[in-house]
């Protein structure tokens, strides 16, 4: 069983509000991403949090590796980064991880207090 199959769904909300504060999601260990840790154990609910949070699928570990090539052949992690390779990412999902990055991990709580609809507040904040 892999440590993915073997993850509650508080350790799975964790990683989620990991993220929300506006964490690195690209950020790892030297070369070595989340996205690629979360390969190596073949869990497709994280590879697919880190992908909708802007991981890049094009970053290459310590051993010149994608994480596309690191992943079981036929599970539902490689599927799930083919799929996302061979289509590209909505227009909306670019912005948001465009501003998010822009705006900057420390100042992303305060969203809110900017002049914007509420929609979009909640948009930019995964909600």
């Amino acid at each position: 069983m892999s440590a993915c199959k073997q993850m509650s769904p508080d350790r799975f909300l964790n990683i989620v509000l990991f993220f929300l504060p506006g964490a690195r999601v690209n950020a790892g260990r030297g070369s070595d991403s989340p996205l690629h840790a979360a390969v190596r154990q073949d869990c497709a609910e994280q590879v697919s949090l880190l992908l909708e949070f802007g991981a890049d699928v094009n970053l290459r570990d310590d051993n010149n590796q994608r994480p596309l090539e690191l992943a079981p052949p036929g599970g539902k992690t490689h599927q799930l980064l083919k799929s996302f390779q061979e289509s590209p990412r909505s227009l909306c999902q670019l912005c948001r991880i465009t501003i998010r990055d822009l705006i900057g991990p420390q100042k992303l709580k305060l969203l809110p207090m900017l002049p914007l609809p509420p929609l979009l507040t909640d948009y930019l904040n995964h909600k």
